[in-house]
């Protein structure tokens, strides 16, 4: 597999604290009957031990916008962002799908072109996959993007990388971009405002590991290439 852009922002990892106390109860009873005579009586009980409180607080990890949990596997592998949202989610088939920003990848969807915190440009588009066993932390993605009038990457392409490895674990990487593919524009377009309208094609296969079938999807998408205060982070300069 090839490195991709993608790495670890964050994750949590849930907390369990439990407290146990025990204590003495000793209680004494003094009973005065009609006639004067009083008896009295002591009784003590050993402590019981139970518990007091028991919480568990669990707090779940998220990519640019999207919630995730962390999951075990048969191998032992401990995933935080594998096969937890979407309506694929019960598939017993290996599935894919896509968001931007919490919008579901339709045909048709708007993706808008954003300064991202890595200081690039870039279209985010947030997978979720699953219906396969991993076999590591990492599964190989592969994508092409074709943009009307700028497909102009070495290979014909406004954006295309044949396998890239994406991370599912849940270290904490400095840097990198967090559990996103971004696509980025091709370095030769002098100014990325000229983007606002233009209409593309992408098309994202995920390929499982254990033998199963690679799943494409493929989307007609508009982009929104408005500029705003972040573009200068990137070094936009109309």
């Amino acid at each position: 597999m090839l490195p991709g852009l993608v790495g670890c922002a964050g994750d949590d990892s849930a907390t369990t604290a439990e407290t146990m106390t025990s204590g003495a109860v000793t209680s004494a009873a003094t009973t005065e009957d009609s006639t004067g005579s009083t008896a009295a009586s002591t009784s003590s009980s050993s402590a019981t031990s139970e518990g007091t409180g028991e919480s568990t607080e669990s707090t779940e990890g998220t990519t640019t916008a999207e919630t995730t949990t962390t999951e075990g596997t048969t191998t032992g592998l401990e995933l935080c962002h594998f096969g937890t949202t979407g309506g694929s989610g019960g598939s017993t088939d290996p599935w894919l799908e896509l968001d931007h920003h919490g919008t579901p990848v339709e045909d048709g969807v708007t993706l808008g072109l954003e300064c991202g915190l890595q200081g690039l440009f870039m279209l985010e588009l947030v997978p979720t996959f699953g219906g396969f066993e991993p076999d590591d932390e990492y599964v190989s993605i592969g994508m092409t993007v074709d943009v009307d009038g700028f497909n102009v990457n070495p290979d014909g392409h406004f954006y295309s990388v044949d396998e890239l490895s994406f991370y599912i674990g849940c270290d904490v990487f400095d840097g990198g971009v967090s559990y996103i593919l971004a696509v980025i524009p091709p370095d030769t377009i002098e100014d990325l405002a000229e983007l606002h309208g233009a209409e593309g094609q992408l098309s994202v296969t995920l390929y499982p590991d254990g033998g199963g079938d690679p799943v494409t999807l493929d989307r007609t998408f508009t982009i929104n290439a408005e500029v705003d205060e972040m573009w200068e982070f990137c070094g936009y300069a109309p």
